[in-house]
């Protein structure tokens, strides 16, 4: 059975989605150790230390320098810049 870990999520939508695609939703506290779950799912950016515990084949909604495509500026910059 897949697992989502609804940590740092205060919306119900996520809990939601995740048991009715038939997946465990784990609400560990911010104290607990990450243990291998396949979604990671946070409301702001995750810390690097953190994100360097998480399994590989796990999916994670942040990740470092993301601003980088998802704000339309610096995408266009980045753009911009493989273009040359």
């Amino acid at each position: 059975m897949q697992a989502g870990n609804n940590l740092d999520c205060k919306y119900k939508v996520v809990r939601d989605c995740v048991e009715k695609m038939g997946w465990k939703v784990i609400v560990k506290k911010k104290e607990d150790p990450l243990k291998p779950d396949d979604l990671y799912w946070h409301d702001w950016h995750i810390a690097p230390e953190k994100l360097a515990s998480i399994p590989v084949y796990a999916k994670v909604n942040h990740f470092p320098q993301m601003s980088s495509i998802t704000k339309k500026a610096a995408l266009a910059e980045n753009l911009r810049k493989m273009k040359k």
